[in-house]
């Protein structure tokens, strides 16, 4: 029983470290690193990672002369939707 719990306690230190990570990559307008691209839009590289239990939306435009630009990075669950800034 003493295994399990020690097992249970590494595992969940594992998943804060991940998710930790992830998160303070998405402040700073990174791409997750533990994350997996699971669906990539056609608007100049914008992509949805998944994580366990997270998900990470990388919002990308293309810019004349520059190429693509990392305009924002969401961090939310799963049922978070894509929803890029809209200009006016």
């Amino acid at each position: 029983m003493k295994k399990i719990k020690i097992a249970a306690v590494i595992l969940l230190v594992v998943f804060l470290a991940v998710l930790a990570v992830d998160c303070m990559l998405a402040q700073r307008d990174k791409a997750p690193v533990f994350a997996v691209p699971l669906v990539k839009y056609d608007d100049g590289g914008s992509a949805e990672y998944y994580g366990p239990g997270y998900k990470v939306i990388k919002y990308v435009e293309l810019t004349p002369g520059e190429g693509p630009e990392v305009v924002k990075v969401d961090f939310g669950s799963w049922f978070m939707d894509f929803s890029p800034t809209e200009e006016d």
